[in-house]
């Protein structure tokens, strides 16, 4: 059989935020593969926030040895997995991570670099993928394959491990991956490119600033938190006006395992601080910000609209010419990519993406009628803690016909010319995309 017949993954075990909708497949339908996207988030990584603070130099961040020799592979263009390639333009590093990583913490890991830890969840996220796509040969996959990632060091080699574990073999050739300079990246949203966006953002943040809503409703554990937190490290990290900072810090911390948190924060605690950062977050993508109406939709097309127009594109491609076998386009990218997919997709669970967290967009063949179907799989509540990447299985968050799921993105997405003229312009100097996280 040319095409891999797919069983039904299970189904979202949550009735809270996250909603599937009805499944437009029997349970006795064959259904065959045509393409998969997998979007996901880099693996753990160290902070990138407070880093001149006693949270983060008091630990000695020497867990990065292997990646720090690998991501100068990668740079150098000479890896044996990755071989990056300009999708457009002049190739270069982003200069946001290069402005991270030159700052050398204890132990001599440097700022946003992956850990070992890291590392190892995206080799797990890989082998997970080739169980799901039954995956035997690299290289039988390989002409069906397509790779792209932001140009920064944390997501191309989570991106590389994610490749290993889909079985690569080190000794052939390298696998061509796309990236793009930072003016034209696309896979996460950028407050410095787009004024509308930065408008928007700034407003939440006042407003956050302000009204206190985030701590004044916030569940005991949160509390808990804020009274822990001496005055200092609150000055430090501007919280709890803003709870990304010190999120930040924490769950790269808290990922080494064997370090402990300060202050005796609990697991309840660092959780309640990744929901408030959650949902702070979610402002910018237009989830919480008003009532629903034209301003959250067009936060929304300012973050996810060139995302969202890059999934569908490669989604109508593998649609209009499909190959013998099913295709597989992996996109490595930041907690910044899934989740505005995720809210534009309708199935956001109000949760921080954790490390390695994946999407995935299925488009199957029903062997009956040969009508097109779209499902969305997502990992990410089987994540055991905040600090930690998915272990279970892909949930079915979504499913429905492919013209409904198209139109579903469609209305989200936008191309250059058009997501330019909502912008209102480019701001500046302001040539730079975002990143990890939308910083304070």
């Amino acid at each position: 059989m040319l095409r891999r017949l797919l069983g039904r993954a299970p189904l979202w075990p949550a009735a809270g935020a996250m909603r599937t909708n009805s499944t437009v497949a029997d349970a006795a339908d064959e259904l065959e593969l045509v393409h998969a996207t997998a979007t996901f988030r880099h693996g753990a990584r160290c902070p990138v926030f407070g880093l001149d603070s006693d949270v983060v130099r008091r630990v000695q961040w020497d867990s990065c040895a292997e990646t720090a020799r690998l991501g100068a592979r990668v740079d150098a263009g000479a890896d044996a997995v990755v071989a990056l390639t300009a999708r457009s333009g002049a190739m270069r590093p982003s200069a946001v991570d290069a402005q991270q990583r030159s700052h050398a913490l204890a132990g001599g890991a440097r700022s946003g670099e992956l850990t070992r830890v890291g590392w190892a969840q995206a080799q797990a996220l890989g082998a997970r993928l080739r169980a799901r796509y039954g995956v035997a040969d690299f290289e039988e996959l390989r002409p069906r394959l397509a790779c792209r990632t932001t140009h920064v060091s944390r997501c191309v080699l989570t991106l590389r491990g994610v490749l290993l574990g889909l079985g690569f073999a080190e000794g052939t050739a390298p696998v061509v991956v796309e990236t793009a300079h930072a003016s034209r990246e696309t896979l996460t949203p950028s407050t410095k490119r787009c004024p509308r966006l930065t408008r928007h953002w700034a407003r939440c943040r006042a407003a956050l600033r302000s009204t206190r809503r985030h701590v004044d409703t916030s569940p005991s554990a949160f509390r808990r938190l804020v009274a822990k937190v001496p005055a200092d490290a609150r000055a430090t990290f501007g919280f709890p006006a803003t709870a990304v900072p010190l999120k930040d810090a924490l769950i790269a911390l808290d990922s080494l395992a064997a370090e402990e948190l300060p202050w005796g924060v609990t697991q309840d605690e660092l959780g309640a601080l990744d929901d408030a950062a959650a949902a702070e977050v979610a402002l910018l993508l237009g989830v919480g910000s008003g009532d629903g109406g034209a301003d959250e939709a067009e936060a929304l097309r300012l973050a996810a609209g060139p995302l969202c127009r890059d999934v569908l594109a490669g989604l109508d491609a593998a649609v209009a010419a499909p190959a013998s076998k099913p295709t597989l386009t992996l996109l490595s990218g930041h907690d910044t990519t899934v989740k505005p997919l995720l809210v534009a997709l309708g199935v956001y669970d109000h949760k921080w993406p954790p490390f390695c967290a994946c999407v995935v967009v299925e488009v199957l063949r029903r062997r009956r009628d040969d009508q097109l179907v779209c499902r969305v799989l997502y990992d990410g509540a089987t994540s055991p803690a905040p600090a930690a990447a998915p272990e279970g299985p892909f949930y079915v968050v979504l499913e429905e016909t492919y013209e409904a799921f198209r139109g579903r993105l469609a209305a989200v997405a936008l191309d250059a010319d058009a997501w330019g003229e909502l912008c209102g312009g480019a701001l500046e100097g302001g040539v730079e995309g975002g990143g990890d996280t939308f910083g304070p």
